[in-house]
């Protein structure tokens, strides 16, 4: 009898034990993951990090040039990096970072020598550079550049004795001088000279300037000057340069040849005087890179 009663009590103790390590089991598997997987960035300084992909975009929104990325797999989830941005040659300023094409272009258009980049491609997706430039014999002034042959044209009938370069060919390509100007010009003083370099040809003395034009096109990399005065009045120099990274590669007269010519090669710009004014790699794909 006391052996029964033993195991009796033994059965009961086990009984109610099991529920009670069932239940705390229970507990520990609806305990909540805090386990961080989404980091929050500032361009590329860490912010926080969070458990919850909500929480992490609901942060990075409180921060301009924000992104939201999976830990795991470095994955970018979100970002509000603009998606354009203006440059006057290779200036940019803060403010000058739209969401928008239209607003990106409304800005530039304040500027000379703008362009509009897209930050998630490469080049330029809008630019107002010059194509045509007037004069009025040697003289010009930066009010006289034009994106086309029509303004330009319409600006320069108001004036006598213009004429018009094509800046991507450096050709003549317009001018308000009769034929019997023209004429009474040549049998003045030989006042141009053209120069390749220091270099100048004893029959390459002009009285007429697009006669001396005409023939510096002969030549790459000329200039003409005005013997009287020592000034440079033409100038068909190959002013923009193509570089693959810190390679040079060629230089062009013409920007649009430039342009051509860069996008032959990968990670290529062009330089004008010194300054980067046009690559062909995305600025934000390129930032991602450095993150990783």
């Amino acid at each position: 009898m006391k052996i029964g009663k033993w195991m009796l009590t033994s059965t009961l103790i086990l009984s109610m034990s099991v529920p009670t390590a069932v239940h705390a089991a229970g507990t520990v598997q609806s305990s909540p993951d805090k386990t961080t997987k989404y980091r929050v960035y500032q361009y590329n300084h860490v912010l926080m990090e969070f458990a919850a992909y909500g929480q992490a975009e609901a942060f990075a929104k409180g921060f301009t040039n924000s992104h939201v990325e999976e830990i795991s797999t470095r994955k970018w989830l979100w970002n509000n990096f603009p998606r354009y941005q203006v440059f006057q040659l290779d200036v940019s300023l803060q403010e000058w970072q739209f969401a928008s094409l239209d607003a990106a272009i409304a800005e530039a258009k304040k500027w000379t020598n703008a362009s509009v980049r897209d930050l998630q491609s490469s080049g330029w997706v809008w630019n107002n550079y010059p194509n045509f430039q007037i004069y009025q014999n040697e003289i010009t002034q930066d009010s006289w550049k034009f994106l086309t042959l029509n303004e330009a044209v319409a600006e320069a009938k108001k004036w006598g004795g213009a004429h018009i370069i094509d800046l991507n060919s450096n050709h003549w390509v317009w001018d308000n001088i009769s034929n019997e100007e023209k004429k009474s010009l040549r049998t003045g003083e030989l006042i141009y000279k053209v120069y390749q370099g220091t270099f100048s040809a004893d029959n390459w003395a002009f009285a007429s300037l697009e006669d001396a034009i005409n023939e510096a096109l002969k030549w790459g990399n000329s200039t003409v000057v005005n013997k009287n005065t020592k000034k440079t009045v033409y100038s068909n120099l190959k002013i923009y340069k193509v570089f693959q990274n810190d390679t040079f590669l060629q230089d062009f007269a013409s920007l649009n040849e430039a342009q051509d010519y860069a996008r032959l090669w990968g990670h290529s710009s062009i330089f004008l005087d010194g300054r980067k004014i046009w690559n062909n790699y995305a600025l934000i794909k390129c930032f991602r890179i450095q993150l990783s």
